[in-house]
Order: C-alpha cells, then structure tokens, then sequence
C-alpha cells in the first residue's frame, strides 16, 4: 500500500509540474503577445490614415466628373483607389482571424478566472490539511507566509446566493439552510449528512432537473453539467476539465466504496468534511460563473 501510495504521488507531482511549467510559459507568450499586438495597433494605425486619406480624397470626387472622364483618364483615377484595395485586402482577413483570437481570449479569460475560485479551494484546503498534521510539511509556516493563500469562501457563498435566484427551480431557500446548517452543527461528528443533502440540492435539483426540463435527458451526467453551464452555446473546450472536476465532484459524494473516506457511509474525518464543503462551494462558484457568461438558450 505504501509503494502505491508513493506511485500515485509522484504521478499527481508530476502532473502539477507540468501545470506549474504551463502556467510560466503561458504568461510568457500572453506577455509577448501584448507586445506583437501592441505593435500590430501602431501598424494599424498608420494604416488608417492611409485609407482614410484615399476615402477622404474618393469622396470627394463628383460622381458628374466621374461620368464624364475618357477610358485613359479614368484609369489613371481608379489606380491608386485599386492599389489600395489590393494591399489593404488582407486586413479583412485579420479582422475576421482578430474576431476568433478574442473570442478565445475571452474564453481564456473567463475559464482562468473559474479555474482560480476552484483553485482557491485547494490552497486553503492544503493550508487546513498542514495545519492539522504539520509532520507531514515541516516547513509549512515558512510556505504558507511566502504565498499568503486567500481564502475566498465567503465571497464564493455569496456569489452562489447571487446567481440561484435567476435559475429555475430556484434553490435559494435550500442553499441558505444547506450553508447555515453546516456552520451550526461544525463541531458535530454528523455534519457530514449536510453534504450528503448538498448532492440532491445542488446535481439533481439544481443542475439534472434544470437540463433535463430545459434541454432533455443528455448521455451522461458530465454532458447534464456541460449543458447546465453553456445551455445552447459553443461549450469552451478549456472548460472541460472543470466540467471533469465537477462531475468527480458528484462522483465523490455519490462514493460509497468500502474502503477510503466516504460521506455516503459515513466514513469520514472532521478535516475531509471541512476540505469537501470547500470543494462543493469553489466547483459550484466556478461552474455559475461561466453560466453567468456563456449560457444560452
């Protein structure tokens, strides 16, 4: 068990580090792509005064001249209006290529932004399990005051409480009992049983019904979720793995496997049902964040 539990950490390590080394390399190329663009706007710039100096001079043609000028002279007119419109035709091309970049830039932007109230989640998550068993990060205090974690828990509540009100069924009432029943009872060993009750509230009464009443019975529940957060719209293809830890979300609370801990069975510690409500609160905010910009009917 011991060697398989090493196995698994160094493949979850490892994994982290490439996440780590594409997080550097992505605000590498985002930094040297503002400058490329801040070039290209100096460029496009001074094309707009170009064309717009031939437009001007164009425009100001009367359409009587025009009508009444020989082959050869008007030849000699429409060639700099045809040079220009030549050369300038590619830029049709990159205001159609620039409409795509910033639609995925959009959807970088938004998915970051979700991928960062989940990850809030972890880091304080990480900060409570080191807490509780500092023989495990022996320099943990040295880390922890280097990065400072946020804890954004209750702006992510709060956040959730702004968004329930718009989707039909509204859960709002159940949410509100769900949140303050948990608080309530913290120190009882059957709080727990609040997380079971988080299961049918927020994936079957909130996310399932809403889907299948809407837009029908779908082929999994990965797809229930995919369609809850986009509806009708272009699902984003770097949102998936958020979709993915939503629906391991599910998957954890609906475990009931006879070993390892489990709220469905009731094997749990105090820490794993402190650790799995922020987990429930992070996903649930990610997921309503990118439905709050990407769903449609």
């Amino acid at each position: 068990m011991a060697e398989e539990h090493l196995k698994d950490f160094d493949e979850k390590k490892k994994k982290l580090d490439e996440i780590k080394s594409a997080v550097e390399e992505t605000i590498e190329l985002k930094q040297k792509t503002i400058e490329r663009e801040a070039e290209s706007i100096r460029q496009l710039e001074r094309l707009k005064n170009k064309v717009s100096f031939v437009y001007d001079m164009y425009e100001d043609t009367p359409r009587k001249e025009i009508r009444s000028m020989y082959a050869c002279d008007y030849a000699s007119f429409i060639r700099p209006l045809e040079s220009v419109i030549t050369s300038g035709t590619s830029v049709l091309t990159i205001r159609n290529e620039s409409r795509e970049t910033f639609y995925q830039t959009e959807a970088h932007l938004a998915v970051l932004g979700s991928t960062n109230t989940t990850s809030i989640a972890g880091t304080t998550n990480l900060t409570i399990v080191a807490q509780s068993n500092p023989h495990w990060f022996p320099h943990h205090k040295e880390i922890i005051q280097i990065y400072n974690p946020e804890d954004k828990l209750q702006e992510q509540i709060e956040y959730i409480k702004s968004q329930l009100p718009g989707i039909e069924p509204d859960i709002s009432e159940d949410f509100n009992a769900f949140v303050k029943k948990f608080y309530a009872f913290r120190n009882d060993s059957t709080k727990y049983q609040e997380l079971i009750g988080s299961r049918s509230m927020l994936f079957f009464k909130l996310i399932f019904d809403f889907t299948e009443k809407n837009f029908g019975r779908q082929k999994n529940r990965r797809e229930d979720i995919k369609k809850f957060v986009f509806g009708n719209a272009t699902p984003i293809t770097s949102a998936e793995p958020l979709i993915k830890k939503a629906k391991g979300l599910w998957d954890k609370l609906s475990s009931q496997k006879t070993s390892g801990l489990s709220v469905k069975t009731g094997r749990v510690t105090p820490e794993y049902v402190e650790i799995l409500f922020r987990e429930i609160i992070g996903t649930m905010a990610a997921l309503l964040e990118l439905r709050e910009k990407y769903f449609s009917w």
